[in-house]
């Protein structure tokens, strides 16, 4: 068994751990199951029947029970729901049932008492869950996002890694029983000297009248009456989200495209997380149908509300957002004015035989393997659409990328060409699924900003020093 992560007893009798028949990738997303071991006996046995992904998990104080989140179903997404279990074994009880949101974290208050980490919404919430009754109290919900947190049980105090749409990850303190979070650190206090563009939380109707949310980021100079270009940022996954704290990172310069006059919506379409199993598994077997309608509502939103210019929205995304970003610039290629598509899926079939996780893909987010549903899963691919392609198209892929195979970007690159598309393509050396590079972050945001430029203002030489107010 290939061991990923464990859990000891608080008699130190007893250690459960969540294992796999092998050590590859795929396996660690859909096939762990969770074992027990006694100390004395040595010898591992099925704790209890579990279906799909697995998160975190941790005994009760007293030993009696252990908590886990997990998948409903093998097709389940997320690891996003709470479960107990006796610490015997026996069947688990899922404790959130048609709970809107998706649990990230879970930590013991009592025996009888879980605080659980979630996201809902746009916003990530600590909520205690009485395992007696599945009861749930909401305990904080409205401030800054929290990612982690250290509880002190006998104290009720914690402390917390959070952002917020001002600044990037800080640490706070709180108690359970108030709910409030006090900032300790300011590990950026040049952002002090920086006017950061206005960000809020807006909604709109989807596809089949499902309402969506997303992030709103403004021009930094934002003037009422006038309408301005408009820049998604697409989340990956499908299941993640983008939530409602600090959203400029290396790979989505959200506030340098605010710096640069354009509007930025980072849209949760449904298959995002955050909104309950349900929603996240509302795109299987639709994979750039009605998810993708609901961002095209997103934009139309905007246009209607007259902040944005119609014939000047681009795109660009990471992943599945690289995937949108290149669904766009083939399938809907009427709609943008230019392209980046990153580390993106662009052939459906040719990514499930070179990706590391081809069941995780086809099971969780499809539904159903391309050898099944070969003539859909072609149709959705980019590529399928290339002679509908006139968008200008940047492409960005590491080199070392096991998750989304290079060979992606070379596809659409070749194809985009032998249509005549203005395109460039840009292959990081060293670099996995992301940039961890430095000199590389930097390079690709000023690579972003320039091609959006000049494809949509006809601007030459942009630079990101435009940021820094």
């Amino acid at each position: 068994l290939s061991i990923w992560s464990f859990a000891w007893s608080p008699n130190s009798k007893q250690i459960v751990f969540q294992g796999t028949d092998t050590p590859l990738t795929d396996d660690s997303y859909m096939f762990k199951k969770i074992y027990q071991i006694s100390i004395e006996e040595g010898i591992p046995s099925l704790l209890c029947k579990t279906e799909g992904k697995l998160g975190p998990m941790a005994f009760s104080p007293d030993g009696n029970h252990l908590a886990y989140l997990g998948a409903v179903s093998l097709n389940d997404p997320l690891a996003q729901s709470l479960f107990v279990v006796p610490s015997s074994g026996g069947t688990p009880k899922n404790l959130t049932e048609n709970f809107e949101g998706s649990g990230h974290n879970l930590y013991w208050l009592d025996n009888h008492t879980v605080l659980l980490l979630s996201t809902e919404g746009v916003q990530n919430t600590l909520r205690k869950v009485d395992i007696r009754t599945g009861k749930m109290k909401l305990i904080y919900s409205n401030g800054p996002i929290i990612t982690s947190l250290s509880l002190h049980r006998k104290s009720g105090k914690f402390a917390a890694i959070a952002n917020a749409p001002t600044h990037p990850s800080e640490l706070f303190v709180g108690t359970v029983k108030k709910g409030h979070l006090t900032r300790l650190t300011h590990t950026n206090p040049e952002l002090r000297e920086i006017k950061l563009a206005r960000q809020e939380v807006i909604e709109w109707e989807g596809a089949d009248g499902w309402k969506i949310q997303g992030i709103l980021t403004y021009p930094l100079h934002y003037q009422e009456g006038k309408k301005y270009p408009l820049a998604l940022q697409i989340h990956g996954g499908p299941e993640g989200v983008s939530v409602n704290g600090w959203r400029t990172r290396a790979t989505y310069p959200v506030q340098i495209l605010a710096a640069n006059d354009y509007f930025v919506l980072e849209p949760n379409y449904r298959g995002s997380g955050g909104r309950g199993v349900a929603f996240s598994k509302a795109d299987h077997d639709d994979l750039g149908g009605k998810e993708f309608e609901d961002v095209l509502a997103g934009i139309d939103h905007l246009v209607k509300m007259g902040y944005v210019d119609n014939e000047q929205v681009v795109t660009g995304g990471w992943s599945y957002g690289g995937y949108f970003s290149a669904w766009a610039a083939t399938r809907h290629s009427q709609r943008f004015k230019a392209a980046v598509v990153a580390a993106g899926l662009t052939n459906w079939i040719s990514f499930a035989g070179t990706t590391d996780i081809p069941h995780e893909m086809s099971l969780v987010h499809w539904n159903s393997y391309w050898l099944e549903q070969r003539d859909l899963h072609w149709e959705r691919s980019p590529l399928y659409h290339i002679q509908n392609a006139n968008t200008p198209t940047l492409i960005v892929h590491g080199l070392k990328d096991e998750r989304v195979h290079p060979e992606q970007s070379l596809e659409l690159y070749q194809a985009l060409k032998l249509k005549g598309v203005p395109t460039r393509l840009i292959m990081y050396p060293r670099e996995p699924h992301g940039l961890r590079e430095v000199p590389h972050m930097v390079h690709f945001i000023n690579s972003v900003i320039s091609w959006f430029e000049e494809h949509v203002k006809k601007k030459a030489e942009p630079h990101m020093n435009k940021y820094i107010n």
